[in-house]
């Protein structure tokens, strides 16, 4: 038994009228007869009396007519679900971002948007940048706000490059070195460090860097937040690997920010995958960062960077 032809029934029951029934019901009347005969013969007895001027339902047509309204009202109920979940769908932009969004004006960006595009919601998840490509790669969401190292392949993603900056040694004022603009991190090989946290994309590559230095760095905290190793800095239990923007950010005048040569640069930009199409809003949100950021492309940075 066909349930959308159970529909098509309740709805004919209450006009008892094919003409008007199939406007209703978008149909046109030779399919829509089809379809109660063809219901007609699944139940084994006509639903209908026909004259060549109206119909009226039969004894078992009015014993069906209750529960074929009731199947008639539940399925509007879901198409009605169905049609709220995607207009909330094709509204919501699903982003990932870096812990760090507001160090970067991230959120301002998001605000003026939401302010320009008031129909659109954004909906911001926290998460490493090390864990972000896979779950971007997995559709877990449309967008992501990333940090990228220089030495890193973003094939198969599209990037809008927003910010640029160089990894610098955060210590205390008193610091032997505090009075230079650049120190080398072999020049730093004796030193306690404040690295991030393991799970984040800078302890690895921090530890890789000094390693290359030709030393294994003495790492005494580990911590998912900037402040705290910068004031762990300022009083002086170690030296912090931080981006410069990180540690100003932090507005604390007991460190200075000596930065790292040869330069060590990352990039903080907006990520997309090449081979997803995205939903309206999100593509709207896209074209709004690229037209603000130029839609530079990071590769380019990526492999001038990486050369030196």
């Amino acid at each position: 038994m066909n349930l959308d032809y159970l529909c098509e029934f309740a709805v004919l029951a209450k006009h008892c009228n094919f003409s008007a029934a199939a406007e209703e019901l978008n149909l046109s009347q030779s399919s829509l007869s089809k379809h109660i005969r063809s219901l007609e013969d699944d139940i084994g007895y006509p639903l209908f009396e026909r004259t060549t001027r109206r119909i009226s339902l039969t004894e078992i047509g009015r014993l069906l007519l209750p529960y074929a309204e009731r199947l008639y009202e539940t399925a509007e109920e879901i198409n009605g679900a169905v049609k709220r979940f995607k207009s909330q769908s094709d509204s919501n932009v699903r982003i990932f971002s870096i812990p760090v969004m507001a160090y970067y004006n991230l959120t301002g960006d998001m605000a003026l948007f939401r302010k320009q595009n008031p129909d659109i919601k954004l909906t911001v998840s926290e998460c490493e940048s090390c864990h972000i490509m896979k779950r971007l790669a997995e559709g877990d969401c449309d967008l992501a706000f990333i940090r990228r190292m220089a030495s890193e392949d973003d094939a198969g993603a599209e990037v809008i490059y927003i910010f640029e900056e160089n990894l610098t040694a955060v210590m205390n004022r008193s610091h032997p070195l505090a009075d230079k603009k650049q120190t080398s991190l072999s020049a730093l090989a004796g030193e306690n460090f404040l690295f991030l946290d393991k799970e984040t994309l800078f302890y690895d590559y921090c530890l890789t860097l000094c390693n290359k230095a030709g030393f294994t760095p003495n790492v005494v905290y580990t911590g998912r937040r900037p402040e705290n190793l910068v004031d762990l800095a300022a009083k002086g239990i170690g030296v912090a690997l931080l981006t410069r923007r990180q540690a100003e950010y932090c507005d604390n005048d007991a460190v200075v920010c000596i930065d790292i040569v040869p330069a060590v640069k990352s990039f903080v930009s907006l990520i997309r995958m090449k081979n997803r199409a995205l939903p309206e809003a999100a593509r709207r949100f896209w074209n709004y960062m690229k037209k603000k950021y130029g839609g530079r492309n990071i590769s380019a940075d990526v492999k001038q960077v990486s050369n030196q």
